[in-house]
């Protein structure tokens, strides 16, 4: 599927955000080279805890669930992430596992 359109009209709304607007034109470009734009249904598991990173994401509307659970299985953490934020940002840069579940609420 070639979402050519749909992806040149999201990156001047992402350019405005405040995640974005202070990058420089060729750290714009270069992050959102491998920009995919998609829709998930509510529930939908984006990723687990303890699967590897490999993406960031941006929401532009919904809400995402953050669940991560402690070492003897209880739940132990819940957080949200609302519309014009992105995700994960603890440990983008050094954590090779997700530490979180995220599910679309």
């Amino acid at each position: 599927m070639d979402n050519r359109g749909t992806l040149d009209q999201y990156r001047p709304l992402l350019r405005e955000k405040d995640d974005f607007n202070t990058l420089s034109d060729s750290a714009f470009a270069n992050l959102t080279a491998d920009l995919q734009v998609r829709k998930y249904p509510k529930g939908q598991v984006l990723f687990s805890q303890g699967d590897g990173r490999d993406r960031f994401y941006y929401v532009i509307d919904g809400v995402v669930r953050l669940e991560r659970i402690d070492e003897t299985g209880d739940f132990g953490y819940l957080n949200y992430v609302k519309p014009d934020k992105g995700f994960p940002y603890r440990g983008i840069f050094f954590q090779r596992r997700s530490t979180r579940t995220m599910r679309l609420q």
